[in-house]
């Protein structure tokens, strides 16, 4: 039997290496994620911050030192500067295979309650069953990704958004039913429904990412101007057909009055003759 020296025995390990028998392959690392806190979502940005506790479990051979008959085998290694020794994962160590711990449920793991409180989102899904290699001028990476599902609140939006859109094209509409001689009043609603809805689109757009792609609230928005805009082309278009049934009927009456002149001055011209019989 030989004592254990946990200063001695820490000492002569290299930290630079996880093992120094190349034979048995690369260090296999499990990893798990406990995610305690989700917050400043920037929608904009597309970001957002979160606290987790990040738990790492790998095998040093090196320190299985239950073959080696010890007696005083501690259950903990209690050695101050023992990180300093010891060989720990880096992400950017070449010999290095991460892959997620399964063997105690989900390898992302929640704290009751996160997730559900979140004042404009909800946390639906969490997945860790996406493979990724990273490749860099250094070699080729073995990493981890995990993607966090986050569905909007449609409550804040149906205030924030729908709610207003749909009164704004109803307000537009109520043109259709004032008359069409009262052309400021009908301009001025139009233009001014038009207005608000181009605001309201621009306002929305600045609290949404800049992407490339269509958005669905992109279509929805686009659908409510296209209403507003068409109800101030339909004036426009009832204003024209009417303006062109005046002068065709402005027409019509001036063709009658001169029809109408033109026969009186043929009546004075050529006076009706009168033939006259003598009965006896």
């Amino acid at each position: 039997m030989k004592l254990f020296s946990p200063t001695k025995e820490i000492a002569s390990l290299d930290n630079r290496w996880p093992n120094l028998s190349a034979s048995v392959g690369p260090v296999i690392v499990k990893v798990n994620i406990m995610l305690r806190m989700l917050s400043k979502i920037d929608v904009v940005n597309m970001e957002y911050s979160m606290q987790i506790t990040f738990r790492e479990r790998w095998l040093d051979r090196r320190l299985a030192y239950e073959n080696m008959h010890i007696t005083n085998m501690p259950n903990f290694l209690t050695v101050p500067y023992i990180k300093n020794n010891i060989w720990m994962p880096d992400s950017f160590f070449p010999d290095i295979v991460y892959e997620w711990e399964r063997e105690g449920g989900p390898p992302v793991q929640r704290k009751p309650g996160v997730g559900s409180d979140l004042p404009n989102f909800l946390l639906t899904a969490i997945e860790t069953n996406h493979e990724c290699t990273s490749h860099t001028n250094t070699g080729t990476y073995a990493c981890l990704r995990m993607r966090l599902e986050l569905s909007r609140q449609f409550s804040y939006y149906l205030i924030q958004l729908y709610g207003p859109t749909t009164m704004i094209v109803i307000v537009s509409w109520v043109s259709f039913w004032i008359d069409i001689h009262s052309t400021a009043g009908r301009i001025a609603l139009g233009v001014t429904t038009l207005l608000t809805m181009t605001t309201l689109t621009s306002s929305i757009n600045a609290k949404l990412p800049p992407v490339s792609y269509v958005k669905v609230v992109d279509v929805w928005l686009g659908a409510c101007q296209a209403f507003v805009f068409g109800a101030l082309l339909e004036y426009a278009f009832v204003s024209y057909q009417d303006n062109c049934l005046q002068e065709k009927n402005y027409m019509s009456r001036k063709g009658r009055r001169r029809i109408d002149k033109r026969s009186t001055e043929n009546q004075q011209i050529y006076p009706q003759q009168c033939t006259c019989y003598l009965v006896s």
